[in-house]
């Protein structure tokens, strides 16, 4: 976990407290927390997470889901945090150590997906060979 995740976890469990005011100023708050659109990314996800987990373990004992205010604020929440989410981010929004670990992930990735489609170009020419065996066999009636 890194330290933007447990400043999250921190303001999740500070602020997401048991009165669950309006979900506008829970939102305001998070979305204010964190400057770079790269970290606010990290704090968003993390903030879903446990918000998500907070709804679930709530829906298990909530007396009335239909009309429940915090059911409403738990809902309301997810849903613009996750609006929240989409925004673009340019190269400038990563530091040299961010662009270099993604360079990696991203290498690593491409050398997996090499990986697959030589494994599966491997078995489309076994599947391939049989195949025109069983042609030659149709052709020849017994």
């Amino acid at each position: 976990m890194n330290l933007i995740q447990k400043q999250a976890d921190k303001f999740v469990f500070n602020k997401m407290g048991e009165d669950h005011r309006p979900h506008k100023d829970f939102i305001d708050e998070v979305r204010y927390e964190c400057k770079r659109d790269s970290y606010k990314i990290v704090f968003l996800e993390r903030v879903i997470q446990k918000a998500k987990i907070e709804y679930d373990e709530h829906l298990k004992i909530c007396p009335n889901v239909d009309e429940c205010v915090v059911n409403e604020f738990f809902e309301n929440t997810l849903f613009f945090l996750q609006e929240d989410i989409e925004i673009d981010l340019e190269p400038e929004d990563f530091n040299g150590s961010e662009k270099d670990l993604i360079n990696k992930q991203l290498q690593k990735i491409l050398e997996e997906i090499n990986a697959v489609k030589l494994g599966q170009q491997i078995t489309y020419d076994d599947f391939s060979e049989d195949l025109k065996d069983l042609l030659f066999l149709k052709r020849n009636p017994c």
